[in-house]
């Protein structure tokens, strides 16, 4: 939500998401949709603690050469393996940025 080059690490705001049936619901969680269309993925393997590089990677280095600019939409995370059962260096993230045409 917040971006980091110009917010404190501690002052970052987030959504947490998980997929949930469309029936359930309860009163103290709400409900957002994903928004669809286009999208940049880029997957991360490592610790979680450097993905805040990589994230600085994708809009320093991949964002100026690509074809894409940022959408102001939301981006979010996938964690495709659970950190209980896997190294650290071997964690996988899907990262997904929506994007548009420059």
């Amino acid at each position: 939500m917040d971006d980091p080059s110009i917010t404190p690490m501690n002052k970052c705001r987030f959504y947490l998401g998980v997929t949930i049936d469309a029936t359930e619901n309860d009163s103290q969680s709400g409900v957002m949709e994903v928004p669809g269309g286009r999208y940049a993925v880029f997957r991360h393997i490592g610790d979680y603690s450097l993905l805040h590089k990589f994230y600085r990677t994708i809009y320093e280095e991949w964002f100026p050469e690509s074809k894409y600019r940022p959408q102001s939409t939301f981006s979010f995370e996938m964690y495709m393996n659970r950190p209980s059962s896997t190294l650290r260096t071997e964690l996988m993230t899907d990262i997904y940025i929506p994007v548009t045409k420059k």
